[in-house]
């Protein structure tokens, strides 16, 4: 577990650096923005990446799991689907603009108070960004960790400094919100194509099996990234419709705050996904159920702890104006713990080569999610879309393990609890970690 665990702590900590910049970003957006701006923002940015989701057609899963395999040919992969994602995302360019075309939907938009042409902005970059999620998933799958995690702070870093200029010193309000987005997709993708002709070989080319192989897995891999998309985005869908930009801004803000709690199964599910493709059942056997355990107590343990921190958390971060988001935190954490197992347990499917069980887990929680937001945000406004993702969240990760199981042989209590062996490392980890620091608050003498 060596490889996994030391992928998994680089990954982790570039997600916490991911965090810092994160939130930094929220709080320039809740700040010059208000509640009503933020959800219009929200709004915006969810719009091309549902696209990006419906239309990528597994591209990303494909390209990591095709490289895992073949990492001796990982420029030739990502040259021909690099290529294959451009030509996607110009197909999706004109399916936006049907569907732009269709008074329903500009309906819609008026209702939440979006101004179309900022959607525009973001659709015509779609053929960059599904490239650059190609680029950065042949990273991934040649298990380069630290240059796969330098990739992935590109676009958040230059978002930043873009939002900084843009937002706070020009005041150009969302429109210069959306624009820092466009501007930060176009530098992550330069930068990411730059680190992957540094750390892969040989000559680039394009082949065209390549594209049947990515159809043969992506297909079923685009079915369980539009399910997860569905589960995990259709409530902003709904509560900017059925309750307005404003609660759409609460929400969006609870949304951010929780989904921080979501990186530590972020980073061991991101590194899980290739192990699993490239190793022996054994191996993966070995391997899952102690990253389950690990990333369920953990998780656990840091939602206890973001419930405690809550109300003085966002006050101080966002102002009075967003208090109104600390009761859907709440209520999202259940469902953040659930998914926390969910992640790791649908990085081991998809290395098994069954994205359709996390489809169909995903799917099928999907429209109990919808229904559940139909039915609870004309009452409870967004505490009541929070709450209909808890119950989906758990449900469906119920699905997956029993799926899993299935595969594995594991049971529930090898998934969530810890072993005395899990409890031993905790403590000499724990007891390293004491002995480190110093005896008081002043380091003396050499050392680290």
């Amino acid at each position: 577990m060596t490889g996994l665990a030391r992928g998994a702590s680089l990954t982790l900590v570039t997600r916490a650096l991911a965090l810092l910049i994160g939130i930094a970003s929220s709080v320039i957006l809740a700040r010059a923005l208000g509640p009503a701006g933020r959800g219009e923002y929200a709004l915006i940015v969810l719009i091309p990446a549902l696209f990006q989701f419906i239309g990528g057609f597994g591209l990303e899963p494909s390209v990591t799991y095709l490289v895992a395999k073949r990492r001796h040919e990982a420029r030739v992969i990502a040259l021909t689907l690099v290529l294959a994602s451009l030509g996607l995302g110009l197909l999706l360019i004109g399916v936006y603009a049907l569907v732009a075309a269709v008074p329903a939907y500009l309906r819609y938009l008026q209702a939440a108070a979006v101004d179309p042409s900022l959607v525009w902005v973001l659709i015509a970059l779609l053929p960059l960004t599904l490239a650059a999620q190609s680029v950065v998933a042949a990273i991934l799958g040649l298990e380069r960790y630290r240059i796969y995690n330098l990739a992935t702070l590109i676009t958040p870093v230059a978002n930043l400094a873009l939002l900084l200029a843009l937002v706070v010193v020009l005041r150009l309000g969302v429109a210069g919100a959306v624009i820092a987005a466009a501007a930060a997709g176009v530098l992550g993708l330069a930068g990411a194509a730059t680190l992957l002709l540094r750390v892969s070989s040989g000559r680039a080319c394009y082949l065209p099996t390549v594209i049947r192989e990515w159809l043969s897995y992506g297909l079923r891999a685009h079915a369980a990234n539009v399910a997860w998309f569905l589960h995990y985005r259709a409530d902003m869908f709904l509560v900017a419709y059925l309750a307005g930009p404003a609660a759409l801004g609460f929400y969006a803000t609870a949304v951010g705050l929780g989904e921080k709690l979501y990186m530590p199964p972020s980073a061991i599910g991101t590194v899980l996904f290739p192990r699993v493709a490239g190793a022996s059942s054994e191996d993966a056997r070995r391997v899952t159920p102690a990253a389950a355990r690990t990333t369920f107590w953990l998780t656990l343990c840091l939602s206890a702890l973001l419930a405690i921190a809550a109300w003085p958390l966002v006050l101080a971060l966002y102002g009075s104006e967003f208090l109104p988001s600390v009761a859907p935190l709440w209520l999202l954490l259940p469902g953040l713990v659930s998914l926390a197992v969910g992640r790791v347990l649908s990085a081991d499917l998809n290395g098994r080569g069954l994205p359709g069980s996390v489809a169909r887990a995903n799917g099928s929680m999907a429209v109990v999610n919808i229904a559940l937001n139909l039915w609870w945000i004309p009452i409870w406004g967004a505490a009541g879309a929070a709450a209909a993702t808890s119950v989906s969240y758990t449900a469906a990760v119920l699905l997956l393990g029993r799926r899993y199981r299935r595969e594995s042989g594991a049971g529930w209590g090898e998934l969530l609890l810890l072993t005395r062996a899990d409890r031993t490392r905790l403590s000499e980890s724990l007891a390293r970690y004491a002995r480190r620091r110093p005896a008081t608050g002043v380091h003396k003498g050499p050392g680290p």
